[in-house]
Parts: C-alpha cells; structure tokens; sequence
C-alpha cells in the first residue's frame, strides 16, 4: 500500500498505527510518501499512491477533486495565532479577547503583518485566503512557508502573526507560552479525511489501514469537540 502522508505529522502517525497495522496484515508492505496535500491528492488522481491525508472545505467550490472519494476523519477550526507579547496582550484585552476561548475579527487585524502558507503549494492557503475575503482585509503579507511548524515559530518570535489547525494547539509543537491562539469570527476550517480515488475501491488492507487512523485521531476529535 502506497500511502500520502504530511512531513510534519504523518511520519508520528504512521510510526504509532504501523504495529497495530502489521498485526492485521503482516504479509501487505507499507510504503511511505511525503509531500503537503495539493500534492498528495494530485498523486492519488495519477494512481502514482492509493490512499492519502487530505483536507477539503465545503465553503470553498471544487476544493477536493471529483476524482477522489473522501472518508471524512473530523472537522477542524483555523485559528489566529499571535505572539505573546505586552502588545497583543493589551491589544486583546481591549477587543475583549483577553481569554483562550475568545473569538477574534481578522477586521480588527487588518494593519498587522502576517506569515502565510505558501500559496501554490498548500492547501491551508485557500482556507486562510476565504477567510480574508470574507473579512474584506487584504494584510501585509511579511514571509509564505510551507511548513506550519515554521509559521508557529516564527510568531513565537514575534515576527507577525499567522493561521494553524487547532490541533497544533495540542500537539508537540504548540508553544502555548509563547503563543496566543484565538478563534476566528469568520470561521474558516476544514474537514480532515483520508482519500482515495472513486474508481479503485478499498482492499481490506486499506480499509483497516483507514480504521487504524481513525482510531489513532479519536483523542483529538475528542479534545476538537470539548473545546469547540
């Protein structure tokens, strides 16, 4: 099984489901390929990989291929991030956003400067660009990463402010001491699944494969849902 996995977190993933994989169907390989979504999925279109991470928004027309058959893992909410810092935290406090649960008007945010991600090749960017058409800003655009892990330490440096799934926000990542993070009015999120293409139907393999990431992400569907 050819399976599309993020560089980020994929890899953590894969290490953990790989054994209880392996206890199903010791005889089926498991190989392996990195890449961010936009790639991945256009690989599972070219039947270049069989099943794949992947993200789509219902808000955004054609945000998934009509190629690929989604089975949906959860819903994720896009949040704000903001470093730490006496300037945010007053500025915060003066929208009454000074607590975690606290929703935020990227309108109030329109002269700030902004990390983004990098508009060709990830996915996060058409969320993160609806959601600024929506608020009618168009920011300052400081620095385009591919990497979220980089935009989370760049904020945390101060270097302007940027967008992350939540569940960053639970994650190794987080720097919850050194960043605000902040939900956002207008609402811009995305359904995490996995993929494969409508005309090659799961193997069993594939289908306990796709059970096993299903069940590694329940602590965090759970902890999306308590917090939501």
């Amino acid at each position: 099984i050819l399976i599309g996995v993020s560089p980020e977190r994929g890899n953590a993933m894969m290490q953990q489901i790989f054994p209880l994989f392996r206890q199903s169907f010791p005889e089926v390989q498991l190989r392996i390929i990195e890449g961010h979504q936009k790639e991945l999925e256009q690989m599972v279109c070219d039947r270049v990989i069989d099943i794949s991470e992947a993200s789509y928004t219902p808000q955004i027309t054609s945000s998934i291929s009509r190629l690929v058959r989604n089975m949906d893992l959860f819903p994720e909410r896009i949040l704000l991030i903001l470093p730490k810092l006496p300037y945010y935290q007053e500025k915060l406090a003066r929208l009454g956003a000074g607590e975690p649960e606290s929703v935020v008007d990227l309108r109030d945010f329109q002269n700030e400067n902004f990390i983004l991600p990098t508009e060709v090749r990830v996915r996060l960017r058409s969320v993160v660009d609806w959601a600024l058409r929506e608020a009618g800003i168009s920011p300052c655009i400081t620095l385009e990463t591919s990497n979220n892990v980089s935009a989370l330490n760049f904020v945390a440096d101060g270097s302007g402010l940027s967008f992350i799934p939540q569940s960053y926000m639970y994650s190794m990542y987080a720097q919850t001491d050194q960043i605000y993070y902040r939900a956002v009015r207008q609402n811009p999120y995305w359904i995490r699944a996995m993929i494969h293409r409508k005309d090659s139907p799961l193997t069993d393999a594939e289908k306990r494969l796709v059970d096993i990431i299903r069940d590694f992400w329940k602590p965090v569907t759970r902890r999306l849902m308590e917090d939501n």
